[in-house]
């Protein structure tokens, strides 16, 4: 018996497992839609990304209370944080994870790869569908980005795209015949922006406070310019182009770890701390 003072006396617990530690509400409704359990099931075994239950439930929980304590996350739209490897744990929203299209959680198609690297399009038929509309679910200021794992010199991770010949547009190519083409909700006339880019390995971030906006990777600020534009009315969607909603275009091959979109631009020190939070949040999980 161990004697805590002032008379009580508690039985001392026997040997075994310990039990989890206590989790943030959000990272328990989120873990609990993917189905992966807190425990020692292993996950991608015999890779340098091997980990159990519980070190993704942990690295979930950090990355949770990161954004929280950075005063991230009540203006968090949606994060894809893509743990489990598989279509059904990838497809759900951190913020909201609720299987429905109003949650924005992801709806997959054609030849997309899960694995515990993350997603991978496959430049054909491959993409994800948000369900997230710029011009009702984010307009004004803003803040999206994503982090690339490999190096490849393709078309387009992100897009949404109403009137392609004339029309509003949102999209991002991280290499295109080695730079890095996008508009951040903008008229097409304005034209795309574009920095060069010989690797498509990194953080990128598209941010938005008014009429400024600016493109950084790996927390860099590559460039900056003034402009106005409109926000599509229709779903952004992942390793391609959505085009008018009809249709989906311009299918890229990159590898995406992770995507959030914000409903507000960020500061210099919110970027600073929100690359911060998903480079940790990576490391945790080797990719």
């Amino acid at each position: 018996m161990l004697n805590l003072g002032l008379g009580i006396k508690v039985k001392k617990l026997g040997g075994g497992v310990p039990p989890p530690p206590p989790r943030d509400p959000d990272t328990t409704a989120f873990m609990n839609a993917t189905g992966i359990p807190d425990d020692s099931t292993v996950y991608y075994t015999g890779t340098p990304q091997e980990i159990t239950g519980t070190g993704l439930w942990t690295a979930i929980d950090t990355l949770v209370l990161d954004l929280k304590d950075a005063s991230l996350w009540s203006d968090l739209q949606a994060f894809y944080p893509f743990v489990g490897g598989t279509a059904s744990t990838h497809k759900w929203n951190l913020k909201n994870p609720l299987d429905t299209d109003a949650a924005f959680r992801l709806t997959w198609g054609g030849g997309i790869t899960h694995d515990r690297l993350g997603v991978t399009g496959n430049g054909t038929n491959a993409y994800g569908n948000t369900h997230i509309v710029p011009s009702t679910d984010i307009n004004g200021d803003s803040s999206f980005g994503f982090k690339i794992g490999n190096n490849a010199d393709s078309l387009a991770v992100i897009g949404s795209i109403l009137n392609l010949s004339n029309g509003e547009y949102m999209y991002v190519y991280p290499r295109y015949s080695n730079a890095a083409l996008f508009t951040q909700y903008e008229d097409v006339n304005i034209s795309s922006a574009s920095y060069s880019n010989t690797d498509s390995t990194g953080f990128y971030r598209f941010n938005q406070l008014g009429t400024a906006y600016k493109a950084l990777k790996d927390n860099t600020l590559k460039t900056s310019r003034t402009a106005t534009g409109v926000y599509p009315n229709i779903p952004i969607a992942l390793f391609c182009l959505n085009t008018d909603n009809v249709s989906f275009a311009d299918f890229g091959v990159f590898n995406a770890t992770s995507f959030d979109f914000f409903t507000k631009g960020l500061s210099s020190v919110e970027m600073t701390d929100l690359n911060t939070i998903k480079n940790d949040f990576e490391t945790a999980l080797a990719r």
